[in-house]
């Protein structure tokens, strides 16, 4: 079961980050498979993203999609031609999205998937359709400002879906509108300039070159092409573009080649137990042939494999529980009596409770060494007021956090 996310917030900005609502009924119980645009179910318990990325409202070819998981890049993917992207993000984790290209400023997006209920991980979400605007850099403006992500996605309880960090935009924005009308004014000058012309075609043709050589002809043409937009006259991307639908012409035989080879090499992978690279070998193979079953299935069982593997690798570094010591708490006169209370009633040790009480969620941490019970207790309002308590007086966020090895 999937639950279908439809923004609550809009956002267009000249070059910052934009979302648009197009017709949700066209994506309806749609997923979309990175390397190809066959329909794919197979990870229906997850958050799923798509979207694409512009410059000057235009789709930009080859444009990188970084994926970073709690800090730790995981996966580069790249635009199509139509500027497209989209990812799986599995929960319980925050991820970083960056969005960029060699000459490019780089933006970022915060998606935080770490805090969704167990309960509520029994479903798929997806959003979309995200459209990302960048642009060139340009020399002596700062972008220093981009380091900071131009927005957050955060799962909201109360709602049960992703929602928008609507402060967080708002504050952004602001920020950086005035560093837009001054980019919008420098990138204006730039294009009158045949010099900045000449640059942006040798960017195109270096672009082509790369995709070319990669084998991704379609995405080769296509700078080859935006090449001949700026100067038509020019021989090289003329005799590129030819060169390319010759190529093409004879396509069938090619991709046969092509289609054994990743199969060899993603086999290689997986004999090794390099079950990382074997799941990106057997996706490129169903990018090439969406219907190949035999890559389905290694494709399945190498995400398998590669799940109990980092399981193992995430349990042998998991850090070691620490003991809450309360031996140089003091207990108060007046609260000795409920100290020992607390210690009749739970055992040794640490017990945790919570509940909801009207508009706010009371957290307890009780612990108890021999006769000596101290009670902790964390009260978390809906409106985002958080109050910490030791044996029924306040205490600082820092030292209730201290006390009781927490990190909230």
């Amino acid at each position: 079961m999937t639950k279908y996310f439809t923004p609550i917030i809009i956002l267009i900005f000249s070059t910052f980050f934009s979302i648009a609502q197009e017709d949700q009924a066209k994506k309806s119980n749609k997923k979309f498979n990175l390397f190809s645009n066959s329909d794919s179910t197979e990870i229906p318990k997850n958050l799923y993203l798509w979207g694409k990325v512009l410059e000057n409202d235009m789709p930009l070819a080859g444009a990188q999609v970084l994926v970073y998981r709690d800090g730790i890049k995981r996966d580069v993917y790249k635009t199509d031609s139509q500027g497209f992207f989209d990812v799986y993000l599995d929960y319980g984790f925050i991820y970083s999205l960056e969005f960029g290209k060699p000459g490019y400023v780089t933006k970022k997006l915060t998606i935080e998937a770490d805090n969704i209920p167990m309960a509520d991980r029994e479903y798929g979400y997806e959003t979309g359709d995200f459209k990302v605007e960048i642009f060139r850099e340009v020399k002596g403006v700062d972008f220093s400002i981009y380091d900071k992500p131009i927005g957050k996605i955060f799962y909201s309880v109360n709602s049960q879906q992703f929602v928008y960090d609507r402060r967080y935009i708002a504050k952004m924005k602001k920020e950086t509108e005035p560093l837009e009308l001054e980019i919008a004014e420098k990138l204006n000058e730039l294009e009158s300039d045949q010099a900045f012309l000449k640059d942006k075609y040798d960017v195109y043709i270096r672009d082509g070159k790369i995709e070319f050589e990669a084998e991704d002809y379609d995405l080769a043409k296509t700078y080859f092409k935006e090449a001949l937009n700026l100067f038509p006259n020019e021989d090289y991307p003329i005799n590129m573009v030819a060169k390319i639908d010759s190529i093409q012409n004879n396509f069938a035989e090619s991709e046969a080649l092509k289609l054994q080879r990743y199969i060899a090499k993603a086999d290689s992978s997986f004999d090794k137990n390099e079950y990382e690279n074997a799941t990106l070998g057997y996706q490129t193979v169903l990018g090439v042939d969406p219907t190949n079953d035999y890559a389905k299935k290694r494709l399945l069982e190498s995400k398998d494999l590669l799940a109990a593997q980092l399981k193992k690798i995430e349990d042998d570094n998991a850090p070691k529980p620490q003991k809450i010591d309360i031996s140089n708490i003091e207990i108060n006169t007046h609260y000795i009596e409920k100290s020992r209370e607390i210690a009749k009633k739970y055992p040794q040790g640490v017990t945790k409770e919570e509940y909801k009480q009207g508009n706010k969620i009371v957290y307890l941490i009780y612990v108890v060494e021999g006769s000596k019970g101290v009670e902790y207790k964390k009260v978390k309002h809906d409106w985002g007021g958080e109050y910490y308590f030791r044996n029924e007086e306040s205490i600082p966020k820092f030292q209730y956090n201290k006390e009781t090895l927490s990190n909230n």
